[in-house]
């Protein structure tokens, strides 16, 4: 995912404090993820639900208000979801090149490197019980090599019959994130990125809704919506926040 912009430029709602993760290589955990990743680091960019039906966080973004305090300001609090707030990498193993979810690098320290974890890693933090009570999966990093594959996260989360995601061979924006989660899909309006030059030959950026010259398009998410059991999307649709608040009518039209 990538970010030059503020959560108050896309939501005045976003607001309350920041608790901050672990240094990398000082959680107590030693265990090694699928990928030789330290779990115990990906373990302190987590919060579990409080509830059976409530949502699961795993965010590996800059610090900052994140994905939980603008969910939770917004209304969504109650809706059997993961939300993974990270990077998306291509990472290469001995069984060929694998979708990877990376922190940011300002998460960990000086010259240290990056780790990467697996769908198999989110199952493993979350845990099989808590795995079956999630239905909605959001994920907000960049997709550009097209290995996110949703039907391998349902591999781990049987029931999650949406998975939001950027499409394939596309980057992944968080203010473009952001309305995906907490606007419905006909308020979603389309936001160009602007780069600009100052007097100290520093790049600012900044948005907009106007297609300026040399703007460039930011993305908006998908949806792939399954029936329960099934391998493949009976509907890919533009994400919004119908798919994850309860109080809305969440009836999906069935494949004929």
């Amino acid at each position: 995912m990538k970010s030059r912009f503020t959560h108050l430029q896309l939501l005045l709602c976003c607001a309350a404090a920041f608790s901050g993760s672990a240094a990398f290589g000082e959680t107590e955990g030693r265990d090694k993820g699928e990928f030789g990743s330290d779990l115990g680091f990906l373990r302190s960019f987590y919060t579990p639900a409080a509830a059976p039906d409530g949502n699961h966080y795993i965010e590996m973004w800059k610090p900052g208000p994140g994905v939980k305090e603008v969910t939770q300001v917004c209304g969504l609090t109650n809706n059997r979801a993961l939300f993974v707030s990270s990077h998306g990498d291509a990472v290469p193993t001995s069984r060929g090149v694998h979708y990877g979810f990376r922190p940011h690098q300002s998460r960990v320290p000086d010259r240290e490197t990056a780790p990467s974890y697996s769908a198999r890693d989110l199952f493993t933090l979350v845990g099989p019980h808590a795995a079956t009570n999630i239905h909605n999966i959001c994920i907000s990093g960049c997709n550009i090599d097209g290995l996110l594959k949703p039907t391998e996260l349902r591999q781990f989360f049987p029931n999650a019959t949406n998975v939001t995601h950027i499409a394939a061979g596309e980057s992944g924006f968080e203010p473009m994130f952001l309305q995906a989660l907490t606007l419905p899909p006909g308020d979603i309006r389309p936001l160009f990125e602007m780069a600009q030059k100052t007097r100290t030959g520093a790049m600012a950026y900044s948005l907009g809704h106007t297609a300026a010259p040399h703007a460039v398009r930011l993305p908006p998410y998908i949806a792939e919506l399954f029936l329960p059991g099934a391998r493949q999307p009976f509907k890919i649709r533009i994400a919004g926040r119908d798919l994850l608040d309860p109080t809305a009518d969440r009836a999906l039209k069935l494949p004929e």
